[in-house]
């Protein structure tokens, strides 16, 4: 039944990494390699939490001849990827499933408590998909949209506390795997969503469209602002018109002074 499991999970996994990264717009390679970490990725990290020395991943080759069958396929319909979105989704979260009820069963054969288990069984579901999305520079889709660590969670805690309590292997594998199946596409369908972050806006006072401030802004002020009065002070006393001198002009109305004209000598004018 785990052999099972871990086969659905990989092929759903490396198809749903495979079509993202043809979806990101990278190369053949990039899509295999995208293929092999998102299937593979949280399972290494499983391991390397319980304290595998070489993790299961790393070591089993027919994970890799079918990450890369699966990438060779997506890369091969690249064309049709942008009408693939429902199924990517609906692979992605059988993957998600899977994986969370393999990782929880195997850190509870490795003898960790209940706790310990869920949270394993979480990040073997979403470990693979958090690292193609860091190579590809985004923020992981786990941490900002949708209910997807949830469900793994509560798989793992589910599988976790049945291990505890001895019951029958194979019906609580397909319990869980149905609930979140199920918890998965209804988030999709319904576009659920837990509460996000917003950062501090500050409340501007809204701007009076009759004032035009755009030569005030670009540096040339062509009128005084008007002044605010404020509460308890004088009013401000009324400008000082400015007396100007009027230049002299050109031709004065009456005939210039003769220079060899004497001391006490006036000339009339005509």
């Amino acid at each position: 039944m785990l052999t099972v499991l871990e086969v659905a999970g990989i092929l759903a996994f490396a198809f749903a990494g495979a079509s993202e990264a043809v979806q990101s717009g990278l190369d053949f390679f990039g899509v295999v390699t995208a293929a092999t970490i998102t299937a593979i990725g949280g399972g290494v990290l499983r391991d390397l939490l319980l304290g595998v020395h070489l993790p299961a991943g790393l070591l089993t080759w027919w994970y890799y001849v079918a990450c890369a069958a699966t990438a060779i396929m997506v890369f091969s319909c690249r064309r049709w990827s942008a009408r693939l979105t429902g199924i990517v989704q609906i692979a992605d979260a059988i993957g998600l499933a899977m994986f969370a009820d393999t990782g929880a069963s195997a850190a509870t054969a490795h003898g960790a408590p209940f706790y310990a288990a869920a949270l394993i069984g979480m990040t073997n579901g979403i470990g693979g998909g958090m690292i193609v999305d860091v190579l590809l520079r985004r923020t992981p889709v786990v941490l900002r949209q949708g209910v997807y660590a949830l469900p793994a969670l509560g798989a793992g805690l589910i599988v976790a506390l049945g291990t505890k309590a001895d019951l029958p292997r194979t019906p609580l594998t397909l319990t869980v795997v149905v609930l979140v199946l199920g918890v998965r596409l209804l988030a999709i369908k319904l576009n659920w969503n837990l509460a996000a972050g917003r950062p501090h806006r500050v409340l501007r006072q809204p701007r009076d469209p009759a004032f035009d401030d755009t030569e005030i802004r670009s540096g040339e002020r062509t009128q005084e602002l008007p002044r605010v009065p404020v509460s308890g002070a004088r009013p401000a006393p009324a400008p000082v018109p400015r007396v100007t001198t009027p230049s002299p002009s050109v031709n004065p109305p009456w005939p210039a002074r003769s220079p060899t004209a004497g001391r006490h000598s006036v000339q009339r004018r005509p």
